[in-house]
């Protein structure tokens, strides 16, 4: 078994400049620094389940993967929408040991996840109007994935 959590953490700092139809000054009073364009903090939390077999010319791993990313936005810029992802995986996998010489690998592996996006609207307005640069959205894939290999 292994289990991990990785933390990301990055800013990026300038001087504050109106891009578009962004105001031609920083408003005073905002949550966030002037110099503080873009921040991301990503938690990272992951799972691995594994373990061999061997059944005479078989050797047999199988295996659940299962991983949760937890991400943040912050700054005044915006490049991308803060968001929730999910992904859980199973496989196995066989190489098989046809003689001396040739080996053949097998896996099978099925996948499901699922991102959650969060809405983001521009924090200044055009025209009394705050424009979405993201919807809430909800995506949700699911995937039978195989391979077939030879070794000679």
């Amino acid at each position: 078994m292994d289990v991990g959590y990785q933390r990301n953490f990055r800013q990026e700092y300038s001087k504050y400049v109106s891009h578009g139809s962004m105001p031609s000054k920083y408003p005073a009073g905002m949550p966030v620094s002037s110099d503080l364009e873009l921040a991301f903090k990503k938690h990272t939390y992951s799972v691995n389940l594994r373990d061999h077999v061997s059944l005479r010319k078989h050797t047999l791993t199988t295996g659940v993967h299962a991983e949760h990313q937890d991400n943040d936005i912050g700054g005044w810029g915006f490049l991308i929408p803060a968001f929730k992802q999910d992904l859980t995986r199973a496989y196995i996998y066989d190489k098989f040991k046809l003689n001396d010489h040739v080996l053949i690998h097998g896996a099978l592996r099925y996948d499901h996840g699922q991102i959650r996006v969060s809405k983001y609207n521009d924090w200044f307005a055009i025209d009394a109007q705050k424009i979405t640069r993201a919807e809430n959205l909800t995506r949700i894939f699911n995937r039978l994935v195989w391979s077939i290999g030879l070794n000679l």
